[in-house]
């Protein structure tokens, strides 16, 4: 995940035929944020603290995805993670992107968001303000947590998935379920640094 430095990137080509763009953005290197991968799917007790993670690394991250169909069987995506730090700050990124709307526009536009550092607390509300109901036909709602433990406490069990990082999701077939999943994070937001301040055994 890329976390732009001016705090926005977009692409509109995919919005014509062809997908030409004059002025295609660069991928920075430097700006991508890369997470840790958890070497179990429930959270573990032995050898690395929290506190010992890299600073400038999350620890942890909840990542939502909507995904439907905006026009004519055109998909589109909107997707927010959560991610947050060593000393408990927190950022969201929002990837959205759309297939053009006409058969012959070959790549998706797309833009990707990026919240100043925010607290725990603030960066769950925005999470949860980030899932609006897009109008979309189709919808399907997911949730997804590093590490995949801290959804099992939260939500109950979830469903495995063919990922070294987002190893289990949870899905949602209506908005308002998917509503009620982020009601329930934040009420317990406030419990997150204590459920991962023990003891946790990673791979980073």
């Amino acid at each position: 995940m890329e976390s732009p430095l001016e705090g926005v990137k977009k692409d509109i080509s995919g919005r014509f035929p062809g997908g030409i763009s004059r002025d295609e953005p660069k991928w920075d290197a430097s700006r991508i944020v890369h997470l840790p991968v958890y070497v179990k799917k429930e959270i573990p007790t032995e050898t690395l603290t929290r506190s010992e993670f890299p600073s400038d690394k999350p620890f942890m991250a909840i990542a939502s995805r909507v995904s439907g169909y905006y026009n004519d069987e055109r998909m589109a995506q909107a997707i927010s993670v959560l991610l947050v730090w060593q000393d408990q700050s927190a950022r969201v990124l929002e990837l959205n992107w759309a297939e053009g709307p006409l058969i012959d526009c070959i790549s998706p536009e797309w833009y990707i968001l990026t919240s100043p550092r925010l607290t725990l607390k603030e960066a769950v509300k925005r999470l949860e303000r980030s899932v609006r109901h897009p109008g979309w036909t189709k919808c399907s709602f997911w949730l997804y947590f590093v590490p995949p433990g801290l959804g099992d406490q939260m939500l109950g069990k979830g469903e495995e998935v063919s990922s070294k990082i987002w190893q289990l999701k949870w899905k949602y077939d209506k908005h308002e379920e998917m509503m009620r999943a982020l009601y329930k994070i934040e009420l317990q937001s406030g419990l997150i640094p204590q459920i991962l301040e023990e003891r946790t055994e990673n791979k980073i």
